[in-house]
C-alpha cells in the first residue's frame, strides 16, 4: 500500500480531488466542507472517494440553477452513492456507474448509453430514481429514451427517496472489495494532507 509509487499516486489523487472541488466552490471554507463531506460519504458507503467527488462536483456545478445549498448537494450525493451500493455491484462497476451518472448530470439529461450503463451496472440507483418519480423501471427507461429525464427531475426524485434509501442501505453488508475502498480512501487522505502540509 505504501510503495513510493503508490504514495505519489495517492498524493496526486488527493490533489486532483482538491482541484476538481476548487472549481465548484468559493473560498477555502466551502472547499474544506466539500472535502470533508465527500470523504465522509465515501467512508460511510465504502465507495471510491474520487467517484464520490465526481458526482458531488456535478451537482455542485448546477446547484445555483436548481436552488440547492451545499448541504443539499452533499445529501443528494450521499443518496446516489448509497443507492449504488445497494445494487451489490462490484467496486469497479460501482465506480464506472458513478462516472457515467456524473457525465449524464453534466449533459443535463439522463438518457442513452449513460442511462443504460447505470441501469445495468447499478439497478439500485435507477430503482431509487424511479421510486422518487412514482414510475416503474421500464417507464423510467422510456422517459430516458424520450429525453425527459432532466437533471432537475432526477434531483427531485432523489430528494424524495433519501430517507428510504438510508433505511435500505442500513440493511446491506459491506463486501471485502468495498472494505478495501475504506483503507484506500484513508490512505489518500493521510498522504494528501501530509503532502499539503509539507
Amino acid at each position: 500500500a505504501f510503495s513510493v509509487s503508490q504514495i505519489v499516486n495517492y498524493a496526486d489523487s488527493y490533489t486532483g480531488m482538491v482541484n476538481k472541488l476548487k472549481l465548484v466552490t468559493e473560498g477555502q471554507s466551502q472547499l474544506s466542507v466539500a472535502m470533508a463531506d465527500t470523504h465522509k460519504i465515501a467512508q460511510s458507503t465504502a465507495s471510491d472517494w474520487g467517484s464520490v467527488v465526481d458526482v458531488y462536483t456535478k451537482f455542485q456545478k448546477i446547484s445555483e440553477k436548481l436552488g440547492l445549498s451545499q448541504n443539499d448537494v452533499a445529501r443528494i450525493t450521499e443518496t446516489v452513492t448509497k443507492a449504488v451500493a445497494i445494487s451489490g455491484a462490484s467496486a469497479d462497476d460501482a465506480q464506472r456507474s458513478l462516472v457515467q451518472f456524473s457525465q449524464a448530470l453534466s449533459l443535463g439529461v439522463l438518457r442513452g448509453q449513460d442511462l443504460n450503463s447505470v441501469m445495468s451496472q447499478t439497478p439500485g440507483l435507477t430503482d431509487a430514481i424511479a421510486k422518487g418519480m412514482g414510475v416503474t423501471s421500464d417507464k423510467l427507461k422510456q422517459m430516458g429514451t424520450d429525453g425527459i429525464l432532466s437533471t432537475q427531475k432526477v434531483v427531485e426524485a432523489l430528494q424524495k427517496v433519501a430517507s428510504s434509501t438510508d433505511k435500505d442501505f442500513a440493511e446491506t453488508a459491506t463486501t471485502v472489495a468495498a472494505s478495501f475502498s475504506l483503507i484506500k480512501n484513508e490512505a489518500i487522505k493521510m498522504v494528501g494532507e501530509f503532502d499539503g502540509a509539507t
